[in-house]
């Protein structure tokens, strides 16, 4: 914002906008390309992927403690659908 109010009145209109348009077109490959991506997210198929991913963000090499414990927690949610979770009154709570 701080760029936009000093540099906003002395810079062509095409050019500010052009600025404007770049500076989140930057951010984002900048931290798109450094960022990991979350093991929580991963399929629950593809196990070696997901530990891969844990030992680079922990920097610990036995995570498979936590690999059976992402796997449990994804087995618990997938169990339940939408309309069993709709039939609970904390939700319902949402949609009124």
């Amino acid at each position: 914002m701080l760029i936009a109010f000093i540099g906003g009145p002395y810079i062509p209109f095409i050019w500010y906008h052009s600025l404007m348009a770049l500076m989140p077109i930057c951010f984002i490959i900048f931290f798109s390309a450094f960022a990991l991506e979350s093991p929580y997210y991963n399929p629950q198929g593809v196990s070696s992927r997901t530990e891969e991913l844990l030992k680079k963000l922990r920097g610990v090499d036995n995570v498979t403690d936590e690999v059976n414990q992402i796997k449990r927690c994804l087995e618990e949610t997938c169990e339940e659908n939408f309309f069993e979770q709709i039939k609970l009154k904390g939700p319902k709570k949402h949609f009124c």
